[in-house]
């Protein structure tokens, strides 16, 4: 494949962004740059995750991983402009009043851990987790494809919690704008 680079690189960034303006349908897909997830305890896998993240779960009886990064896009994947993950999450313990979801991004694909070099914090989520017991679930979904990532955790109560990570010209995100609550 050939490389193709315009006269004026600048103006076709510019005349991209007002044609995006205009008709936002007209980019049908993108490539993301970086690799999107959440930081979870999900069960340890030897060999996967690294021991120093090993702790054994008494409540639920097996060993699960501080740090895990639960992935909701890798880099380099392509996406559409109505693209989303959703993954359910159980709490923290039996007792556990609410959740916190925060929402890391590196540039390779495939992490495993939230501590790896090149990863950073793109946003938080915070929920109330109505009830007692392991079988409650908050779902959070990814929304991906347009100028920003749209993070939602809903609970089982119908309470959302949303943060946006808006997209940039020079990176894939910038930091969330903060929380919306909404009932």
């Amino acid at each position: 494949e050939a490389v193709v680079v315009p006269p004026t690189p600048g103006a076709a960034v510019v005349k991209g962004a007002v044609l995006y303006g205009l008709n936002p349908q007209a980019v049908a897909a993108r490539v993301v740059r970086r690799t999107y997830g959440i930081r979870s305890a999900g069960r340890f896998e030897e060999g996967v995750h690294n021991p120093k993240h090993k702790f054994w779960d008494a409540e639920r009886g097996y060993h699960r991983s501080h740090q895990a990064m639960r992935i909701f896009v890798n880099a380099n994947d392509t996406i559409s402009a109505d693209d989303q993950v959703t993954h359910r999450f159980s709490p923290h313990s039996s007792d556990s009043t609410s959740s916190s979801y925060t929402v890391y991004s590196c540039s390779h694909p495939n992490p495993v851990h939230t501590d790896e070099p090149g990863m950073r914090v793109e946003g938080k989520l915070h929920i109330d987790m109505p009830g007692q017991g392991l079988d409650r679930r908050n779902h959070v979904t990814m929304y991906f494809g347009r100028t920003h990532i749209t993070v939602t955790a809903v609970n089982e109560a119908g309470t959302t919690v949303e943060t946006k990570l808006l997209f940039s010209a020079g990176d894939a995100a910038t930091k969330g704008s903060g929380l919306v609550a909404t009932q």
